[in-house]
Order: structure tokens, then C-alpha cells, then sequence
């Protein structure tokens, strides 16, 4: 067998193998960016100076200028969330999608199956994506970022798990949608009310983690 065989064998499998899986690819990378990065971001902007100074003071990073070491905590701190929360999103992720699929029956000859309308896929998951978010164990460390002492801590902590969770639990759910409508669009169809209900959350989330006047 020739190089050029070979290679257009490999091809073929590795196109196989991202038809195959590139549903599941796409929702768990989705709920990184969306259940990482931007709940880091969102710390980071609320905490900032707090989390400067406590990156700074544990590795020994002598101080620079406010936007360089700011700069430098906020890379610092999303490294360290991807590291330890960023395969807990993608196991979450891929268990919602093999799980919603089995309950409609994809995954097992012997159930009948059901083509769920795009709206009921997405609030379905949503759902289920705020509730699973809690099972993300080292993310819930990020409780002593996200402010003072008080109530208002335990809120912020709440809502930013539930918000970011039912957005990342919408996300997989449309990429469920598309593995049984290959022709959908990449991006999700929402309804006007399952819109307006993400659009309002997050900015409520925005709202309570806007930055401190000492920040």
C-alpha cells in the first residue's frame, strides 16, 4: 500500500470520526468558552483588584503597572479555570447530550424515537444545564472570588452557576437538535421568549458583578 493510499485512508477516517462526533465537539467547546471563560471574566472584572493582588502575592509576581498585572491575573486565572473546571464543562457537556439523546430514544433501537421541535430541546436542556452546573466540583472554589463576605456573595455565586449553566445546557441541546436536523444552522433558533429569559439573565448577572467602587 502506497503513501498517498494511506494518507487518503487517514482521510477518510478522520472526516468519518468529525461527522461522527462533531455535535458533541461543538457542545462541549461551547460550554468551556461560555462555563470557563466568561464566568472568569466576569470575577475578574468584579474582583479585580482582589485577584490581582492575591495572584500576584501567591506566585511571587512582583508588580508592574495596575493594567500589566491585571493582564497578567486574568490569563493566569483562566489558565488555572481551564485546567481544573474546563474538563468537568466538557464531561457535564457530553453526558446532557448522551443523555437527552437516549431519552429520545437515538441511542437505543429498542425505544421509539421522537423529533423534538428546536424550542423544547433548548428549554429542556436549559434546565438541566443549571442543575447539572453544581456537579462541576472545583468550580464551586470560585465561591471566594466573587465578593465580600455577605448575602450578596451567595447570589452572585448562584446566579452565575445557574445562568451559565442553563446558556451552556441551551447550547448542547441545539447541537442535539442539529444531530437530528443536519441541515440546521450552526447558530441556535431561539423564540422570542427563550431569548428575551437568556438576554435578561445575563444581564442581571452583569448588574451584580459590575466592579466594586474600590476596584
Amino acid at each position: 500500500m502506497s503513501d498517498e493510499d494511506l494518507q487518503v485512508q487517514f482521510t477518510t477516517l478522520m472526516r468519518g470520526v468529525y461527522k461522527k462526533f462533531q455535535y458533541v465537539f461543538f457542545a462541549a467547546a461551547g460550554s468551556v468558552l461560555v462555563g470557563v471563560t466568561i464566568p472568569v471574566l466576569l470575577v475578574c472584572w468584579h474582583n479585580s483588584k482582589e485577584v490581582t493582588d492575591q495572584l500576584r502575592l501567591e506566585i511571587g509576581q512582583p508588580a508592574v503597572s495596575p493594567l500589566f498585572d491585571r493582564l497578567y491575573a486574568l490569563t493566569s486565572l483562566e489558565a488555572i479555570a481551564t485546567m481544573f473546571c474546563g474538563p468537568g464543562a466538557v464531561v457535564l457537556s457530553i453526558l446532557l447530550y448522551t443523555f437527552t439523546l437516549k431519552r429520545l430514544g437515538h441511542n437505543s433501537p429498542a425505544q421509539p424515537k421522537r423529533e423534538p421541535e428546536s424550542h423544547e430541546l433548548l428549554w429542556v436542556c436549559m434546565w438541566r444545564g443549571a442543575l447539572i452546573s453544581f456537579l462541576n466540583f472545583p468550580g464551586l472554589l470560585s465561591f471566594v472570588l466573587v465578593g465580600d463576605n455577605g448575602v450578596m456573595q451567595f447570589v452572585r455565586f448562584f446566579l452565575l452557576f445557574v445562568v451559565a449553566g442553563a446558556t451552556c445546557g441551551a447550547w448542547t441541546g441545539w447541537q442535539v437538535y442539529r444531530h437530528l436536523n443536519p441541515t440546521a444552522p450552526f447558530f441556535p433558533r431561539y423564540r422570542l421568549s427563550t431569548l428575551l429569559g437568556l438576554v435578561f439573565a445575563w444581564a442581571v448577572l452583569l448588574a451584580i458583578f459590575a466592579p466594586s467602587s474600590h476596584s
